[in-house]
Protein backbone atom coordinates (compact mmCIF):
# COMPACT_ATOMS: atom_id res chain seq x y z
CA UNK A 1 0.00 0.00 0.00
CA UNK A 2 2.74 2.50 0.87
CA UNK A 3 4.64 1.40 -1.70
CA UNK A 4 1.87 2.30 -4.67
CA UNK A 5 0.43 5.69 -3.08
CA UNK A 6 4.89 6.41 -3.11
CA UNK A 7 4.80 5.24 -6.76
CA UNK A 8 1.51 7.39 -7.81
CA UNK A 9 2.62 10.56 -6.10
CA UNK A 10 6.23 10.09 -8.24
CA UNK A 11 4.17 10.04 -11.14
CA UNK A 12 1.75 13.29 -10.36
CA UNK A 13 4.96 15.06 -9.40
CA UNK A 14 6.42 14.05 -13.15
CA UNK A 15 3.15 15.37 -14.61
CA UNK A 16 3.59 18.57 -13.50
CA UNK A 17 6.69 19.40 -14.04
CA UNK A 18 6.19 18.06 -17.56
CA UNK A 19 3.14 20.14 -17.56
CA UNK A 20 5.21 23.41 -16.53
CA UNK A 21 8.52 22.66 -18.58
CA UNK A 22 5.65 22.45 -21.72
CA UNK A 23 3.96 25.75 -21.05
CA UNK A 24 7.38 27.68 -20.27
CA UNK A 25 8.38 26.34 -23.67
CA UNK A 26 5.25 27.56 -25.14
CA UNK A 27 5.21 30.79 -23.83
CA UNK A 28 8.95 31.29 -25.17
CA UNK A 29 8.34 29.86 -28.63
CA UNK A 30 4.65 31.71 -29.27
CA UNK A 31 4.81 34.75 -26.93
CA UNK A 32 4.97 38.50 -27.06
CA UNK A 33 8.76 39.17 -28.08
CA UNK A 34 8.67 42.05 -25.38
CA UNK A 35 11.28 44.68 -24.99
CA UNK A 36 13.82 42.75 -25.66
CA UNK A 37 12.89 40.61 -28.41
CA UNK A 38 13.37 41.04 -32.46
CA UNK A 39 11.16 43.51 -33.86
CA UNK A 40 10.10 44.00 -37.64
CA UNK A 41 9.13 47.36 -39.68
CA UNK A 42 7.76 47.25 -43.06
CA UNK A 43 7.35 50.53 -45.04
CA UNK A 44 7.67 52.15 -41.48
CA UNK A 45 4.98 50.01 -39.95
CA UNK A 46 5.14 47.77 -36.87
CA UNK A 47 4.36 44.25 -37.52
CA UNK A 48 3.08 41.60 -34.69
CA UNK A 49 3.21 37.85 -34.82
CA UNK A 50 1.38 35.43 -32.72
CA UNK A 51 4.71 33.67 -33.40
CA UNK A 52 7.59 35.84 -32.55
CA UNK A 53 10.89 35.83 -34.77
CA UNK A 54 13.64 33.56 -33.28
CA UNK A 55 17.15 33.54 -33.71
CA UNK A 56 18.99 30.31 -35.01
CA UNK A 57 22.49 28.85 -36.01
CA UNK A 58 23.04 33.28 -36.43
CA UNK A 59 20.32 33.64 -38.62
CA UNK A 60 16.92 35.74 -38.09
CA UNK A 61 13.78 33.75 -38.89
CA UNK A 62 10.50 35.78 -38.98
CA UNK A 63 6.99 34.43 -39.89
CA UNK A 64 6.87 34.15 -43.29
CA UNK A 65 2.56 34.29 -43.84
CA UNK A 66 2.46 37.46 -42.04
CA UNK A 67 5.34 39.36 -44.01
CA UNK A 68 3.51 38.35 -47.35
CA UNK A 69 0.33 38.70 -46.93
CA UNK A 70 1.06 42.39 -45.73
CA UNK A 71 3.17 42.96 -48.88
CA UNK A 72 -0.02 41.55 -50.73
CA UNK A 73 1.39 38.11 -51.97
CA UNK A 74 -1.34 35.62 -51.77
CA UNK A 75 -0.09 32.31 -49.75
CA UNK A 76 -0.22 28.61 -50.31
CA UNK A 77 0.53 25.71 -48.64
CA UNK A 78 1.13 22.33 -49.38
CA UNK A 79 0.90 20.44 -45.91
CA UNK A 80 2.01 16.89 -48.04
CA UNK A 81 5.45 18.65 -49.39
CA UNK A 82 5.79 20.75 -46.45
CA UNK A 83 5.58 23.70 -48.71
CA UNK A 84 5.01 27.45 -49.20
CA UNK A 85 3.94 28.99 -52.29
CA UNK A 86 3.44 32.81 -52.38
CA UNK A 87 2.27 34.82 -55.55
CA UNK A 88 2.08 38.21 -56.32
CA UNK A 89 2.18 39.60 -60.03
CA UNK A 90 4.21 37.69 -62.12
CA UNK A 91 6.28 36.41 -59.03
CA UNK A 92 6.64 33.37 -57.73
CA UNK A 93 8.21 32.15 -54.13
CA UNK A 94 8.69 28.66 -52.75
CA UNK A 95 9.85 26.92 -49.83
CA UNK A 96 10.14 24.10 -48.79
CA UNK A 97 10.39 23.38 -44.78
CA UNK A 98 14.17 21.87 -44.02
CA UNK A 99 15.57 22.60 -47.27
CA UNK A 100 18.24 25.18 -48.14
CA UNK A 101 16.69 25.80 -51.75
CA UNK A 102 14.02 28.02 -52.00
CA UNK A 103 13.24 29.07 -55.23
CA UNK A 104 11.55 32.59 -57.20
CA UNK A 105 10.73 32.44 -60.29
CA UNK A 106 12.03 28.75 -60.75
CA UNK A 107 15.37 29.98 -59.80
CA UNK A 108 16.99 28.43 -56.70
CA UNK A 109 18.12 31.28 -54.11
CA UNK A 110 19.90 29.74 -51.52
CA UNK A 111 19.76 29.98 -48.30
CA UNK A 112 22.35 28.60 -44.96
CA UNK A 113 19.34 28.34 -42.53
CA UNK A 114 16.27 26.74 -43.88
CA UNK A 115 13.10 27.27 -42.79
CA UNK A 116 10.85 25.89 -39.85
CA UNK A 117 7.55 25.57 -38.05
CA UNK A 118 7.01 26.60 -34.81
CA UNK A 119 3.17 26.53 -33.78
CA UNK A 120 1.78 25.67 -36.81
CA UNK A 121 3.59 28.67 -38.61
CA UNK A 122 6.46 28.71 -40.66
CA UNK A 123 9.71 31.13 -40.13
CA UNK A 124 11.94 31.16 -42.89
CA UNK A 125 15.27 33.84 -42.64
CA UNK A 126 14.59 37.25 -42.71
CA UNK A 127 16.92 38.41 -45.62
CA UNK A 128 15.30 35.83 -47.82
CA UNK A 129 11.38 37.28 -46.97
CA UNK A 130 12.42 40.84 -47.48
CA UNK A 131 14.01 40.35 -50.39
CA UNK A 132 11.55 37.73 -51.97
CA UNK A 133 9.18 40.39 -53.42
CA UNK A 134 11.91 42.90 -54.40
CA UNK A 135 12.19 44.81 -50.83
CA UNK A 136 15.38 45.17 -48.90
CA UNK A 137 15.82 45.04 -44.96
CA UNK A 138 17.87 47.46 -42.49
CA UNK A 139 18.82 45.88 -39.53
CA UNK A 140 19.05 48.08 -36.76
CA UNK A 141 21.45 46.71 -34.04
CA UNK A 142 20.80 49.20 -31.10
CA UNK A 143 17.18 48.90 -31.19
CA UNK A 144 17.27 44.73 -32.21
CA UNK A 145 14.91 46.09 -35.40
CA UNK A 146 14.76 45.01 -39.04
CA UNK A 147 13.36 47.48 -41.36
CA UNK A 148 11.88 46.06 -45.13
CA UNK A 149 11.06 48.86 -47.13
CA UNK A 150 9.65 48.13 -50.62
CA UNK A 151 10.28 49.54 -54.14
CA UNK A 152 9.61 49.00 -57.65
CA UNK A 153 12.88 47.61 -59.31
CA UNK A 154 12.86 50.47 -62.23
CA UNK A 155 12.69 53.25 -59.17
CA UNK A 156 15.41 54.66 -57.26
CA UNK A 157 14.88 54.52 -53.41
CA UNK A 158 14.41 57.46 -51.73
CA UNK A 159 16.72 56.41 -48.03
CA UNK A 160 15.72 58.57 -44.95
CA UNK A 161 17.52 58.71 -41.50
CA UNK A 162 15.76 60.81 -39.28
CA UNK A 163 18.10 59.53 -36.49
CA UNK A 164 21.18 60.11 -37.92
CA UNK A 165 19.56 63.54 -39.86
CA UNK A 166 20.07 62.76 -43.99
CA UNK A 167 19.03 61.55 -46.68
CA UNK A 168 20.40 59.72 -49.82
CA UNK A 169 18.90 58.29 -53.24
CA UNK A 170 20.41 54.88 -53.55
CA UNK A 171 20.11 53.47 -58.09
CA UNK A 172 17.55 51.70 -59.28
CA UNK A 173 19.48 48.80 -60.30
CA UNK A 174 20.66 48.13 -56.36
CA UNK A 175 17.06 47.30 -55.85
CA UNK A 176 16.85 43.73 -53.66
CA UNK A 177 20.59 42.96 -54.07
CA UNK A 178 21.51 44.99 -51.00
CA UNK A 179 20.81 44.81 -47.32
CA UNK A 180 21.76 47.28 -44.57
CA UNK A 181 22.63 47.44 -40.99
CA UNK A 182 22.72 50.51 -38.63
CA UNK A 183 25.08 50.48 -35.88
CA UNK A 184 26.29 53.03 -33.15
CA UNK A 185 29.90 54.29 -31.87
CA UNK A 186 31.73 56.23 -29.28
CA UNK A 187 33.49 59.09 -30.30
CA UNK A 188 34.41 62.47 -29.11
CA UNK A 189 32.70 61.24 -25.55
CA UNK A 190 29.50 61.37 -27.73
CA UNK A 191 27.34 58.63 -29.29
CA UNK A 192 27.75 58.57 -33.59
CA UNK A 193 25.78 56.42 -35.95
CA UNK A 194 26.12 54.54 -39.48
CA UNK A 195 24.56 52.75 -41.95
CA UNK A 196 26.59 49.91 -43.50
CA UNK A 197 24.86 48.89 -47.26
CA UNK A 198 26.61 45.10 -48.27
CA UNK A 199 26.36 43.93 -51.71
CA UNK A 200 24.27 40.59 -51.45
CA UNK A 201 25.58 38.64 -54.72
CA UNK A 202 29.49 39.34 -52.87
CA UNK A 203 28.55 37.28 -49.79
CA UNK A 204 26.77 34.81 -51.30
CA UNK A 205 29.95 34.42 -53.29
CA UNK A 206 31.87 34.70 -50.39
CA UNK A 207 29.91 33.86 -47.37
CA UNK A 208 31.78 37.09 -45.85
CA UNK A 209 32.88 41.02 -47.11
CA UNK A 210 30.23 42.54 -49.47
CA UNK A 211 30.43 45.62 -47.34
CA UNK A 212 30.31 48.38 -50.10
CA UNK A 213 30.21 51.72 -47.30
CA UNK A 214 29.65 53.36 -44.21
CA UNK A 215 27.73 56.21 -44.42
CA UNK A 216 26.75 58.23 -40.70
CA UNK A 217 27.97 61.20 -38.63
CA UNK A 218 30.19 61.71 -35.98
CA UNK A 219 30.14 63.86 -32.83
CA UNK A 220 32.20 67.00 -33.47
CA UNK A 221 33.39 69.12 -35.96
CA UNK A 222 37.05 68.67 -35.80
CA UNK A 223 37.91 65.93 -38.10
CA UNK A 224 39.56 66.22 -41.56
CA UNK A 225 40.09 64.02 -44.59
CA UNK A 226 43.46 63.35 -43.44
CA UNK A 227 41.85 62.32 -39.48
CA UNK A 228 38.59 60.80 -40.65
CA UNK A 229 35.89 59.49 -38.16
CA UNK A 230 36.04 56.12 -39.20
CA UNK A 231 40.33 55.24 -39.76
CA UNK A 232 40.07 52.01 -41.66
CA UNK A 233 39.66 51.93 -45.52
CA UNK A 234 39.23 55.14 -47.11
CA UNK A 235 37.02 58.35 -46.17
CA UNK A 236 35.10 61.61 -47.83
CA UNK A 237 34.10 64.55 -45.85
CA UNK A 238 30.14 65.39 -46.65
CA UNK A 239 28.93 68.11 -44.05
CA UNK A 240 29.38 69.39 -40.89
CA UNK A 241 26.68 70.46 -38.78
CA UNK A 242 25.03 70.75 -35.75
CA UNK A 243 28.02 69.60 -33.71
CA UNK A 244 28.17 66.45 -36.10
CA UNK A 245 30.65 65.60 -38.56
CA UNK A 246 28.73 63.42 -41.81
CA UNK A 247 31.32 60.90 -43.70
CA UNK A 248 31.44 58.24 -46.01
CA UNK A 249 33.85 55.35 -45.44
CA UNK A 250 35.05 52.86 -47.82
CA UNK A 251 36.73 49.02 -46.69
CA UNK A 252 40.35 48.55 -47.49
CA UNK A 253 38.74 46.63 -50.97
CA UNK A 254 37.26 43.12 -51.64
CA UNK A 255 39.31 40.83 -53.37
CA UNK A 256 37.86 38.08 -56.02
CA UNK A 257 39.83 35.08 -57.02
CA UNK A 258 39.60 34.02 -59.88
CA UNK A 259 36.79 31.34 -58.57
CA UNK A 260 34.76 33.36 -57.71
CA UNK A 261 31.97 34.23 -60.00
CA UNK A 262 33.21 36.82 -62.21
CA UNK A 263 29.04 38.32 -62.97
CA UNK A 264 29.13 39.65 -59.04
CA UNK A 265 32.79 40.88 -58.83
CA UNK A 266 31.75 43.23 -61.81
CA UNK A 267 28.63 44.35 -60.77
CA UNK A 268 30.46 44.96 -57.23
CA UNK A 269 33.04 47.20 -58.94
CA UNK A 270 30.07 48.77 -60.72
CA UNK A 271 28.28 49.74 -58.06
CA UNK A 272 31.33 50.93 -56.66
CA UNK A 273 31.75 53.22 -59.37
CA UNK A 274 28.18 54.40 -58.95
CA UNK A 275 28.52 55.81 -55.23
CA UNK A 276 30.24 59.67 -56.22
CA UNK A 277 26.96 59.99 -58.29
CA UNK A 278 24.71 58.60 -55.68
CA UNK A 279 26.54 61.21 -53.17
CA UNK A 280 25.31 63.98 -55.42
CA UNK A 281 21.81 62.92 -53.78
CA UNK A 282 23.24 63.61 -49.87
CA UNK A 283 21.49 65.50 -47.94
CA UNK A 284 21.20 66.48 -44.54
CA UNK A 285 17.31 66.51 -43.14
CA UNK A 286 15.76 68.36 -39.93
Amino acid sequence: MKKSTKLLLTSLLLLAMLSISSGILHAQSAGDTGEDGIHVVLDGKKLTFDVPPQMMNGRTLVPLRAIFEEMGAAIEWDGALQTVTAKKGDTVVTLTIGDTSPTINGKVVPIDQPGIIIDSRTLAPLRFVAEAFGGTVEWSIPDNTAKITRHQADTAAVYVNPQLGFSVVFPAAWSGKYHMETTEFERNGGIGGAINLFHNPTIEELGNAGLLFTLGRAPGEEYTEDEPPIMSGASILLAREGGYTYFINFPSGVEYSEAVNSESAKEYKEWESQIESMLDSFQLIK
